[in-house]
């Protein structure tokens, strides 16, 4: 997808110490099967994609204990 307010998004990431992360699709289905199974919502691969985030870092064995993590769900599934 295309962010067209990615100027913001990306000083919101430097300033708040975070860091641009690319998972692909195996990871992109994984997470959308686990968010619309654990929450029945009816989000989509794109809106689910930093929930995909969220678990690529932890599968790289990153320690996100002591974080504050939030996770959009922000595109539906359409079909």
């Amino acid at each position: 997808d295309e962010t067209y307010d990615w100027l913001a998004v990306v000083e919101a990431m430097l300033a708040t110490g975070g860091w641009p992360l690319v998972v692909d699709e195996a990871t992109l289905a994984t997470a959308n099967a686990l968010a619309v199974e654990t929450t029945g919502i009816a989000a989509d691969e794109t809106g689910t994609a930093g929930l995909a985030g969220v678990v690529a870092t932890l599968a790289a064995g990153v320690d996100l204990r002591a974080e504050s993590v939030a996770v959009l769900f922000t595109g539906a599934r359409r079909s």
